[in-house]
């Protein structure tokens, strides 16, 4: 799974979102 962070934010909005959601989680 490549690192969203290396993703720019307009093209992995979701996986932003899903990252957000794991962060959340801890």
């Amino acid at each position: 799974m490549p690192k969203i962070k290396d993703l720019p934010k307009v093209e992995r909005p979701r996986e932003k979102l899903i990252a957000k959601g794991a962060e959340n989680l801890k």
